[in-house]
């Protein structure tokens, strides 16, 4: 299976019972992008310890991951479905955000479980 890697900055995190999605920014500050770029990274839950615990908002990442499809027939609305999912193998910390910028950008950080 072919892996591929990401670099960027960490936009936001949102840890849930069901697992960890990570969105990734392309650029460290946005401001005068016109078109912003960004992707979603997801861990399952039996696989949320891939996402480092000290992880932070505005952090700069290295992401290696699995593009995967997950398609189908809805059982309740019988139509046809596909949604790709970016499967996190490992994370790794490039840069650190500054304090101001992590405590800033995490209290919009759902931790919601």
């Amino acid at each position: 299976m072919t892996t591929y890697e990401f670099e960027g900055y960490v936009h936001s995190i949102n840890r849930q019972k069901w697992g960890t999605e990570v969105v990734v920014r392309l650029d460290e500050d946005e401001s005068a992008v016109k078109y912003p770029q960004h992707i979603l990274f997801f861990a399952s839950s039996k696989k949320s310890d891939r996402v480092p615990s000290d992880l932070h908002v505005n952090d700069g990442v290295k992401v290696k991951f699995i593009p995967v499809l997950d398609e189908g027939v809805s059982e309740r609305t019988k139509r046809a479905y596909a949604i790709n999912k970016m499967m996190i193998i490992d994370i790794q910390i490039t840069k650190r955000a500054t304090l101001s910028e992590a405590a800033q950008d995490d209290s919009h950080e759902d931790d919601a479980d």
